[in-house]
């Protein structure tokens, strides 16, 4: 359907499923029961007043973890980069900008321009672990295998020596993956994994046998039932600053549907039998 806003990180929240490096798991090795994480949190542009939307750390972060033994008081940080002009808009951060040939390609090769990049500031080092839908940078990260024999160029570190180093937790939520890429970030490493195309996830693991972060990116894709027109333009000016996006049709896509009451018409039904809910 018709859409009020593009499609980008600005419409989009990432989900950071959290999983503390003590967490018990239920079952055996082969369980195919997935996890379910300690808590959940949602971050974007619109919940930061810089580029860099997430922080971890034992002290003043956005995911305060303080008492993992492996994670540094700055551990880590996501920020967003993009190789686009892109106009202000009141009360809303904007992307870096890309400026290295890596992030310049990275967001070339991107739906909406813009790029996750991890930046590793820890004692105690920050693993990743992507799905294989779509490959990590070697030039922007020192150490990358891709192969369970493979090892890289600088220090010979094989891909089954970065997977020793997970935990439990970690092991467990890989496992739920058909194809597994086991990084370790030095400095920093491009997320492709996290772009509009790729819809995969982000496995990141603070230290050795460390608290577990899975980020996936989430729509807010909204439609309206019975709403006043000046209501309506109302939601259609916030849209960019809310992130989210105003469908006129309801699609597949569709991710909630806003009511003044709980009511039975055709939205309703529609929104019922895609199995999204409506938020009154």
């Amino acid at each position: 359907g018709t859409t009020h806003t593009t499609a980008s990180f600005h419409n989009m929240l990432l989900q950071v499923d959290i999983y503390p490096h003590d967490q018990k798991i239920d079952g055996t090795e082969n369980d195919k029961k997935e996890l379910d994480p300690d808590s959940t949190i949602y971050v974007s542009l619109n919940t930061s007043t810089s580029s860099t939307i997430l922080t971890v750390g034992r002290k003043d972060a956005t995911i305060v973890l303080p008492n993992d033994k492996s994670v540094s008081r700055q551990h880590a940080s996501i920020m967003l980069l993009s190789n686009r002009e892109m106009e202000e808009v009141e009360d809303k951060s904007l992307p870096g900008k890309a400026e290295s040939d890596e992030e310049l390609e990275a967001c070339q090769n991107c739906l909406d321009g813009i790029v996750a990049v991890l930046k590793d500031t820890s004692r105690f080092g920050t693993f990743i672990v992507t799905e294989g839908r779509g490959k990590q940078d070697k030039k922007a990260n020192d150490t990358d295998c891709t192969g369970d024999d493979e090892t890289d160029d600088e220090g010979g570190i094989s891909q089954q020596q970065h997977q020793s180093q997970l935990s439990a937790v970690s092991t467990r939520l890989m496992k739920e993956a058909n194809q597994h890429t086991v990084v370790k970030v030095e400095k920093q490493i491009i997320l492709k994994d996290l772009s509009l195309q790729s819809g995969g996830r982000v496995l990141v693991q603070c230290g050795q046998n460390g608290t577990t972060l899975v980020l996936s990116r989430v729509p807010l894709n909204v439609a309206l039932s019975r709403v006043p027109k000046a209501t309506k333009d109302v939601w259609a000016k916030r849209a960019p600053i809310l992130g989210l996006t105003l469908m006129d049709t309801l699609t597949n896509h569709l991710t909630h549907l806003v009511a003044p009451q709980r009511i039975t018409n055709a939205k309703s039904l529609v929104t019922w039998c895609l199995q999204k809910p409506m938020v009154t």
